[in-house]
């Protein structure tokens, strides 16, 4: 590693850790209290909130686990799949079914090692107790690649029986505009892994795919606007150009033929920022900010939120919110600026509080002061 690297994340390591929490930060709407649910936690990817007020959060090496919320203590779960949890790689995504309460599924998303290389897999599980039964998978990336990094993946369901996800570039970007290759889209697929009929592309079989949209370079946050219905997704960008999305049935969103964002080595990429045929960003970010999790904030706690899109930065680690206008986003603030926090996911809990996973190993609670 870089000894320049090794210096920042020396320092964002000693910026979080002085933090003596609980931490009250004034934001320009709300005043707020950040507090500590659990620590010790190894690289937090995933959250997902259960109907007993408990929830469950993967770590990227491979465990998921228990998390009573009230008690801040855990039970790691057995059953869990395999995962390959190289670089990037690893146990990722978790959502729970919206008909969870009478069905009980439990959908995860992660890396796997195959004789090719390595993939992203979505598969679902029954929860009963601490162990994770009855896997099914419903979904397997193809191509696997030798490359370790670019696995997407966020989970969200449309309340129509779909459940969406991205799937990274893989770091071999011409995949992306290939409608051969499951690498660089955004995906739907029905609930229990079949392919919607109505899904825009077909196969050379003349059968429809999984492929929803294309020209995705690292999708890392899903959510649907409420009341429209609208999915938004962010996608990192290289040196640059971080993408806020509205995602639109069939579209080519231009990755790498446009974008924003430049080699990490200065050059150009493509052929610059706009071309016929290939959709805009709603929103991007120059510098990077490493967006991840991403929720529309619709609770009472922080009224003036409302409606806003809550997003993480890992590189610049903030909270970015944003308001959205229909087509037009624009970003009215970075929460938590200046703390060091590497924001890995950021959720909505039912109480209506907001919980963000940090990769140095927490979970925290945003709640009004």
């Amino acid at each position: 590693m870089r000894p320049a690297l090794l210096a920042l994340l020396a320092s964002v390591s000693a910026t979080a850790s002085a933090d003596d929490f609980p931490v009250s930060v004034d934001t320009a709407d709300h005043k707020v209290v950040v507090e500590q649910v659990l620590t010790g936690l190894s690289i937090p990817w995933g959250i997902a909130f259960l109907p007993d007020g408990k929830a469950l959060v993967t770590e990227r090496p491979g465990s998921v686990s228990l998390v009573d919320l009230a008690a801040g203590t855990r039970v790691e779960l057995k059953g869990v799949p395999g995962v390959a949890a190289e670089n990037q790689g690893g146990m990722l995504d978790v959502q729970i079914a919206p008909s969870y309460a009478t069905d009980g599924w439990v959908y995860l998303c992660y890396s796997i090692k195959g004789m090719q290389g390595l993939t992203t897999r979505i598969s679902r599980h029954k929860l009963v107790g601490s162990e994770l039964t009855d896997k099914q998978v419903l979904f397997t990336a193809e191509p696997f690649m030798k490359t370790v990094h670019h696995f997407g993946c966020r989970l969200q369901f449309d309340g129509k029986g779909h459940v969406f996800f991205g799937i990274g570039d893989r770091q071999e970007r011409h995949m992306a505009q290939k409608l051969t290759s499951d690498n660089g889209k955004m995906h739907r697929i029905n609930e229990d892994g079949t392919i919607p009929a109505d899904n825009p592309f077909k196969n050379a079989d003349g059968k429809p795919t999984s492929i929803w949209s294309y020209g995705h370079r690292n999708p890392q946050g899903v959510a649907f606007q409420p009341g429209t219905g609208e999915l938004f997704v962010t996608e990192h960008g290289p040196r640059g150009g971080d993408e806020v999305n509205i995602i639109r049935r069939g579209e080519n969103f231009g990755w790498p033929v446009i974008t924003y964002g430049r080699e990490y080595h200065g050059p150009s990429i493509g052929e610059g920022t706009h071309k016929d045929g290939m959709l805009q960003p709603a929103f991007q970010w120059t510098p990077s900010i490493g967006p991840s999790g991403l929720v529309f904030y619709s609770g009472p706690a922080f009224p003036k939120w409302n409606g806003n899109l809550l997003a993480g930065g890992m590189a610049l680690t903030y909270v970015s919110r944003l308001t959205v206008d229909g087509d037009q986003v624009e970003e009215v603030e970075k929460l938590f600026e200046g703390r060091g926090w590497r924001i890995r996911d950021v959720e909505q809990g039912p109480d209506g509080n907001v919980y963000l996973l940090t990769d140095n190993g927490w979970l925290l609670r945003v709640r009004p002061e």
